[in-house]
């Protein structure tokens, strides 16, 4: 039999016989049929009956062995996560048997294998000598996060994109690239580069934090504060619904349902002081998170907290919300490595008395299956599609290679090919607008204007000859705007040509303009001498005089008027114009010809005939008065004794 059972002892029945039972440890009886309950071990042994009836005596015995019951241990309850596997650490001499069997490499060893599905209570059996006994152990299954995580990315630089991840209670992010908290599940990012994000998912199960609502009150947990209900003095906390009824100047309720119990703190001025502690079981070599929730009771200097963990300081400093009545949660991951037991504490960071006055609650600690994904913000480099600058071409200008900032684009428009060779002949004259466009996320598109210009042609006006002596002229030509140069040129920009600069010759002059379409013509300006056609003075002729030969400064002109016989040179005959006033003039042809006139006075001539008749005088006749045919001559000869007079006195 197992030890614990009842040992059943039993005789005959015989009528009126009594009975004697007597065995190990003293044991005896009278009854016919003695049992002895939760025999022990040490009930083992030989067993003696004396039977006696009628006087007579009978005795028998019978050995006993009560075998002892195996003592089983089936291990520590323990967390895996989903798909993981677990070695169960049975104990017990005997044979074994675990139930159920389902996920277990075996079911009949003391340290199988278990993979289950499903959280699940294994029951351990071992059973040795016809005695069995059994435990169990829990082997819950952590949740395991499935992560959600915005999909790799190309983005251009100088762009923002917004990374988000969902399916965990709590996220760390890895680099903190970029980022202004990693435990965000969204982030607005603007990288200078690129960057790949590792984000580690906590999905949390079952808290094994006792009274981490403070629903028990001020139990379960040790702190260096002092427990007090009136916690206006710094250093001091207190379990309650209303941190008002602590403290006239604090405000705030508890996390969950605004009527519960949480930690009201009135933080200390000390350095590392643990607000709240508690030490807890851990498995080891298991990732837990550690979290709470914090509010502010007061403003002025929000409290500075840190999680804790065996004395070691872990995560970053995390700091109350900046006003009161709201509550913010933070966590930190925690592996326990070799641990099998951790204290695990909130410390305060803060030093500064004013407004370090905070709440504490639902503080949390659970064995969590982290999950990682990641995902890559490729930084691509914004392609610039900027022309540069083109200045405007001549028709007919050779073909030119465009250009712009980024290559790699194509181009199009009037006048260019693809890959950006603008054809002015093909265009022709006006102005194009021409696009340049870059492909991909990151391209853009940029337009420029191409002025192709009509070539200048230059023409001068005709110039007629000028005179030495003309007055300064302006040469005219198209188009206007360009500059003259050459001999007689007295100002450029107006084309002013002055005879009296240059003097008398052929002269070459320029007319170009300017700008990259320019042209330049050319014209031989003549300036000849200024001819003077002034008539040399003509003294009174006689109307019976000889032609004369009139002449003037300058030869070369014609004649004309009364009296001119012969035009080209200028024979004047008194004969033929016959006794007046007469005007000639003379004129030499071309552009420096000039003309000028002149008056001829031709006089009657004179007829000096005498009328008196030849006579022979006596030399003491007296005078004689001679006449003639026309008065007013001068008369001589022998006794003439006035020369105008008529007498002729005979006696000289």
């Amino acid at each position: 039999m197992c030890a614990g059972g009842a040992l059943q002892l039993s005789a005959n029945t015989i009528g009126g016989a009594s009975y004697f039972w007597n065995g190990p440890n003293g044991f005896t009886s009278v009854l016919e049929d003695p049992t002895i309950t939760n025999a022990a071990t040490t009930a083992s042994g030989n067993y003696s009956l004396t039977i006696t009836a009628n006087g007579c005596s009978s005795s028998s015995s019978i050995a006993v062995t009560v075998n002892a019951i195996p003592l089983v241990n089936a291990g520590t309850d323990a967390f895996i996560c989903q798909g993981g596997s677990i070695v169960l650490s049975g104990s017990g001499v005997g044979n074994y048997s675990w139930n159920p069997s389902a996920g277990l490499s075996s079911s009949i060893i003391s340290n199988p294998i278990a993979t289950p599905d499903s959280t699940t209570n294994y029951i351990l059996t071992v059973s040795a000598n016809g005695c069995s006994a059994s435990d169990t152990v829990l082997i819950s299954i952590a949740p395991t996060p499935v992560l959600t995580l915005s999909n790799d990315t190309s983005i251009c630089l100088g762009d923002c994109i917004t990374l988000s991840v969902s399916g965990a209670d709590f996220y760390s992010w890895t680099p903190s690239t970029n980022l202004t908290d990693t435990t965000l599940a969204t982030h607005s990012i603007c990288p200078g580069s690129s960057v790949t994000y590792t984000v580690t998912g906590y999905l949390v199960g079952s808290n094994i934090v006792s009274n981490g609502d403070f629903g028990s009150g001020n139990t379960g947990f040790t702190s260096d504060y002092t427990y007090n209900s009136n916690t206006q003095q710094e250093g001091t906390y207190f379990v309650t619904t209303n941190a008002n009824f602590t403290h006239p100047g604090f405000t705030g309720v508890d996390h969950t349902t605004g009527t519960g119990n949480f930690l009201v703190v009135n933080g200390s001025g000390t350095a590392n002081s643990s607000v709240w502690c508690q030490t807890i079981s851990v498995q080891p070599n298991t990732d837990y998170v550690f979290s709470c929730w914090v509010s502010s009771l007061a403003l002025g200097s929000p409290a500075l907290l840190q999680f804790s963990i065996n004395g070691n300081q872990l995560g970053n400093i995390f700091q109350a919300p900046a006003t009161t009545g709201t509550w913010v949660q933070f966590f930190t991951p925690w592996n326990s490595g070799s641990n099998t037991s951790a204290v695990i504490c909130i410390v305060n960071q803060n030093i500064t008395l004013g407004g370090n006055d905070f709440g504490l609650d639902d503080i949390y600690f659970s064995p969590v299956c982290p999950t990682t994904k990641t995902v890559s913000v490729i930084v691509n480099s914004q392609l610039n599609p900027t022309i540069s600058s083109v200045a405007p071409v001549c028709a007919g200008s050779p073909s030119f290679q465009l250009t712009a900032a980024s290559p790699g684009g194509v181009w199009s428009g009037t006048g260019v090919n693809s890959i950006g060779v603008f054809n002015p002949v093909t265009s022709g004259v006006g102005s194009f607008v021409i696009t340049y466009s870059l492909s991909g996320s990151c391209g853009g598109t940029d337009t420029a204007l191409v002025s192709v210009l009509p070539n200048d042609s230059v023409s001068i006006s005709a110039v007629a000859t000028l005179c030495s002596s003309s007055s300064a002229v302006n040469l005219t030509a198209t188009p206007a705007g360009g500059l003259w140069s050459g001999i007689g040129i007295a100002n450029a920009s107006n084309g002013l040509f002055d005879p009296t600069v240059s003097g008398v010759g052929n002269f070459t002059v320029y007319y170009a303009t300017a700008g990259i379409c320019s042209d330049t013509d050319s014209v031989q300006v003549t300036v000849a001498s200024q001819l003077n056609a002034t008539i040399v003075n003509v003294a009174p002729l006689c109307s019976g005089d000889n032609a004369v030969t009139l002449s003037a400064a300058s030869s070369g002109g014609n004649w004309s008027g009364t009296g001119i016989s012969n035009a080209q040179t200028g024979i004047f005959d008194p004969q033929v114009s016959g006794p007046g006033t007469f005007t000639v003039s003379y004129s030499i042809s071309g552009a420096c010809g000039a003309t000028d006139t002149a008056v001829i006075q031709v006089n009657p001539s004179a007829d000096a005939t005498i009328l008196t008749s030849n006579a022979t005088l006596c030399s003491n006749s007296g005078v004689l008065t001679l006449s003639s045919l026309q008065s007013g001559g001068v008369w001589s000869g022998t006794g003439i004794t006035d020369r105008k007079s008529t007498r002729l006195n005979s006696s000289h």
